[in-house]
């Protein structure tokens, strides 16, 4: 069988309610609610947003005091820096590290970092000491994904990878503890150099998004070995390359009932999880920048405490979208290559033009 490739070479790189919406607006009436706290830390003279997962957010506890710590990739000096937010001060630097992923292991002492180019590797820092713990390589001769997931008790990383001269993707997962890797049996047939988005959900089940031959949309439990079909307003793959409609990221609510995905054209899709129906489409980022950048949703997630989402594209735009009317709330205009909520639902981070800001949440 011919295959048909879906996905472009290169890309330069919620809503609970049934009701369809067009032409959102902003609230005026909650859009100061979402209060910028701090802005500290170096600006970055250039909009540059990159498709790699390039900072993740850690909350801990230490001596009764709960610490936010942002771990975030410098493109020029290629240090990743450990900030303590409440202090605005950096308490670790690694220096000259090769990562396309930067990610907290659940122990709040570990960071994870991860290089895609050969041989793929796993490497992982104490923060305190700022010591290597461990350090893992894996299959050569290898096309690694940049972005890997790590589950919620931090004993499990999932990552994509392909032979070279093979389109045909699988998804490993590497255990920390046993240091072996788990092929999970599942193809992807339809992806070229950029395979489908995966995460893990907050009960520790693998979970992606992927097309088929029988073109439809799957959401995956790769973990359990479940399959559901989604609602989706395209009758073919031909139609979903021409729109554009290619899911590149994926967000699970706290209680697993809704997912999300988001597209290349810019659209965020809301889906229930239990049976696949399609509650909700979201015309959220623009896919072109003036500077010719190309792209659509680079990053979507759900607060873990309260009824807000939040939207990064590749257009500069960082939005929150309360979730349970789909009203846009929020719009941050400084080109933010990265944002999340702390684990707390306290706090909304960015990292972009300005520097570092912290947003409180009402």
């Amino acid at each position: 069988m011919k295959k048909v490739l879906i996905f472009p070479i290169l890309v330069l790189s919620f809503l609970i309610s049934a009701c369809s919406l067009s032409n959102l607006a902003l609230n005026e009436n909650s859009v100061d609610k979402v209060e910028n706290l701090a802005t500290f830390g170096k600006p970055i003279k250039n909009c540059l947003i990159s498709s790699s997962l390039d900072s993740a957010l850690e909350t801990r506890v230490v001596n009764g005091q709960t610490e936010y710590l942002l771990g975030s990739k410098n493109y020029e000096s290629r240090n990743i820096q450990v900030w303590n937010l409440g202090t605005e001060k950096v308490i670790q630097t690694f220096n000259d590290i090769n990562a396309d992923a930067v990610l907290f292991s659940s122990d709040q002492r570990t960071l994870i970092t991860f290089s895609r180019y050969e041989p793929g590797t796993l490497t992982l820092w104490d923060i305190q000491s700022g010591n290597q713990q461990q350090k893992h390589t894996f299959e050569p001769n290898h096309y690694y994904d940049e972005r890997i997931s790590v589950s919620p008790d931090g004993s499990r990383i999932a990552f994509f990878l392909a032979p070279y001269n093979v389109e045909d993707f699988r998804v490993s997962e590497f255990n920390l503890q046993t240091k072996k890797s788990n092929n999970i049996e599942h193809d992807f047939p339809l992806f070229a150099e950029t395979p489908p988005p995966h995460i893990y959900s907050p009960n520790g089940n693998l979970i992606a998004v992927t097309y088929d031959y029988d073109d439809k949309l799957h959401f995956l439990d790769l973990t359990n070995h479940n399959d559901t079909i989604l609602q989706f307003p395209f009758s073919n793959l031909n139609d979903v390359a021409v729109a554009e409609a290619i899911i590149s990221t994926i967000a699970i609510s706290s209680n697993e009932k809704y997912l999300v995905g988001g597209t290349l054209s810019g659209d965020i899709y809301l889906w229930n999880v239990i049976d696949g129906t399609l509650l909700k489409t979201i015309k959220a980022h623009i896919t072109q920048r003036t500077d010719g950048w190309l792209g659509g949703v680079k990053l979507l997630e759900f607060s873990p405490k309260s009824n807000l989402l939040l939207s990064l594209g590749y257009d500069g735009f960082m939005k929150l979208w309360d979730a349970t009317t789909g009203i846009l709330l929020k719009e941050i205009n400084s080109c933010p290559h990265f944002g999340g909520f702390t684990q707390d639902g306290r706090y909304l981070v960015t990292v972009g033009k300005k520097g570092i800001e912290l947003w409180g949440i009402p």
